[in-house]
């Protein structure tokens, strides 16, 4: 035979065929005790132990084993039936065991997973609906079919009942406590309950309190309600205070003397009637070793959760930053923990703190960008990490760098906020040290750039500037032409220039004097520079004709562009020195766009030039497009 190929269960047994036989010795003894001793009168066993003996070993194998298990519970239920059922009736029994054992270690093991415990609240939840309550009422439904006469006084409900409840608590009492001895926890648990002070004595107190409750009627004890008030108590206070496995032990031992003191007519139960007593001490029984099972494993859970959160309390207070855990359910975020770092770090004591947010650790230093990313992270409730300036208990100011973050429920959403405090104070000192000195040196080589490039963009400037207006000449134009008209070739965008002079300026100057043309000159830039984009480019052409660049325009915004400039020169006023009344002027605009036929830098000029010449020939203070 092949060995397991997990970890050592059944007590350290390798190889399938001692497990085998040992399963085999259990249930045959298992299953003669329940025939002999628990049996109802031409009726099912009030307590049926062997399928907890064979669910056992079905959580503690793999699934390759499960056949040979299941092959060896046929010729063992034959035996266990041979001198009280018909061979019909005990291959119909073995069936319906097979089917219970196998759908309930199907669906623990789909559930819970391979490692079944004891331990586990959650596991021991599934192992009651999975067993004791489907697995267990499938098979009574079978075995109640196959019994084919009832016992008197049950009929086939009360029959059926009687073998469920009778097979639900031979799962409750017998599978936990070998799940747990065969598994590896074994040495642990069982080691730890027989060294146990107060495990002896309480097991004997139980033990006499079964006698006296389910002993001798003369006993004086009739009342059923005894069991519950005498017996449940010590059972439960034994789970509560040994665990799953001592809950275990309490329940097996006082179901099988209840039952068996009552199959001898004894006790208060046996008083009541032979079926209605049955019942209601099965019922009694399965309610008590549920209780039993619930609480040990809940004490487990309880103890396991303890542990844990002792070890992330000792971790947390070994920590070398301040830890801040606030309540995020309740008004204003209340502090609800922090660790000793913190109390180290800021001086205030955890009395001082909880109850409080943590605001008061700015004091009154509220203009603080990092106040307000947090506030803004609170009510997002998003992590964040952000840099403050707090305040410690004597008044010395130290820098913070906090990392907040939510702590999310699966169910209620957000629940708490944990901060952590990172003082870096003499980070900061020496950082800011080296800061001044960095920027002290910057600060020197940027003023020399800046006298540099003062120097150069002056040169630049005064080369590439036209001296009376301010605007950009001709020579700038034309190579920012240059550039734009490549790039709109580039990426097949529209480049348009708009081309346009006073009209009548020589009457201007003739008139009026130079110095008045060259105020108009400089009144029209200023207009026309403050309607333009920032992308766009305004340069003077030559003498009172000037050109507008356009990028990414085209032809029809264009017009709609030189439109607007006219209407808004035609308006503006010029005030002369020497003359009674501010001057006018107008303006006469060529609009061109870039196309196959104007696809140069003076094939866009020329065609706004000739635009221009229409619009000054049609009558001046006009908008005339090029038509290429």
């Amino acid at each position: 035979m092949p060995t397991v190929d997990v970890k050592p269960h059944f007590w350290g047994l390798r190889w399938l065929w001692a497990r085998l036989l040992l399963v085999a010795a259990l249930y045959g003894a298992t299953g003669w005790v329940s025939v002999h001793f628990t049996v109802v009168d031409n009726g099912p066993s009030m307590l049926w132990l062997p399928n907890g003996v064979m669910l056992a070993a079905l959580l503690m194998s793999p699934r390759r084993h499960w056949l040979a298990y299941v092959a060896l519970l046929l010729p063992l239920e034959l035996w266990v039936d041979w001198d009280s059922y018909s061979l019909r009736q005990s291959l119909g029994f073995a069936g319906a065991n097979a089917l219970e054992v196998l759908l309930a270690a199907w669906t623990l093991r789909r559930i819970c997973g391979p490692a079944f415990s004891l331990h586990r609240l959650a596991h021991i939840g599934w192992f009651v609906v999975a067993g004791p309550v489907l697995s267990s009422g499938l098979a009574a439904l079978l075995g109640t079919e196959l019994y084919g006469t009832h016992p008197s006084g049950l009929g086939w409900g009360g029959h059926w009942l009687v073998w469920w409840l009778g097979d639900s608590l031979g799962l409750l009492v017998l599978t936990p406590l070998l799940v747990d001895l065969w598994g590896p926890r074994a040495t642990q648990d069982h080691a730890r309950l027989l060294r146990s002070t107060s495990w002896w004595p309480a097991t004997a107190i139980l033990l006499v309190m079964n006698g006296l409750v389910f002993g001798q009627a003369r006993v004086g004890l009739h009342s059923p309600v005894l069991s519950a008030v005498l017996v449940l108590p010590a059972v439960a206070w034994i789970a509560l205070r040994h665990g799953p496995v001592g809950g275990a032990w309490a329940s097996l031992w006082t179901a099988v003397i209840a039952i068996a003191l009552t199959g001898q007519s004894a006790g208060p139960y046996a008083a009541v009637g032979s079926v209605t007593g049955g019942l209601l001490l099965q019922e009694y029984l399965l309610v008590m070793s549920m209780a039993s099972l619930g609480l040990g494993a809940l004490l487990a859970e309880v103890r396991r959760r303890e542990r844990t959160l002792r070890v992330f309390q000792r971790a947390v207070e070994s920590l070398d930053d301040g830890i801040v855990i606030a309540d995020a359910r309740q008004p204003d975020q209340p502090v609800i923990y922090v660790n000793q770092k913190f109390e180290a770090s800021t001086g205030y004591a955890p009395s001082e703190v909880l109850g409080r947010n943590c605001r008061f650790l700015s004091g009154s230093d509220r203009a603080q960008p990092g106040l307000a990313q947090l506030r803004d992270a609170l009510q997002r409730e998003m992590p964040v990490q952000v840099l403050l300036r707090n305040y410690r208990k004597n008044g010395e100011m130290f820098w913070n760098q906090l990392t907040l973050a939510p702590v999310v429920s699966p169910h209620n959403g957000v629940t708490h906020f944990v901060g952590v405090q990172h003082d870096i104070t003499e980070l900061k000192r020496t950082q800011d040290a080296l800061l001044t000195a960095k920027e002290a040196l910057e600060a020197h080589n940027r003023e020399l750039e800046e006298r540099v490039l003062e120097r150069t963009q002056a040169l630049e400037l005064l080369s590439t500037t036209d001296a009376l207006t301010g605007t950009r000449n001709r020579r700038h134009l034309m190579e920012q032409a240059t550039r734009e008209m490549a790039r709109a070739q580039r990426y097949g965008r529209p480049l348009s220039c708009l081309l346009f002079d006073i009209d009548h300026f020589k009457r201007i100057n003739d008139n009026h004097g130079h110095a008045a043309g060259d105020r108009m000159l400089v009144a029209l830039c200023q207009t026309v520079q403050a309607m333009l984009r920032p992308a766009d480019t305004l340069a003077r052409f030559g003498g009172e004709e000037f050109v507008v660049l356009l990028p990414d325009t085209d032809a029809e915004h264009a017009r709609q562009a030189a439109e607007r400039l006219r209407e808004q020169v035609e308006q503006t006023e010029v005030p002369v020195p020497g003359e009674a009344s501010p001057l006018r002027l107008t303006i006469s605009v060529g609009v061109a766009t870039l196309s196959v036929l104007n696809a140069d830098v003076d094939a866009l000029f020329r065609a706004a030039d000739a635009a221009m010449y229409r619009a000054k020939t049609g009558g001046r203070n006009r908008v005339e497009v090029s038509p290429d």
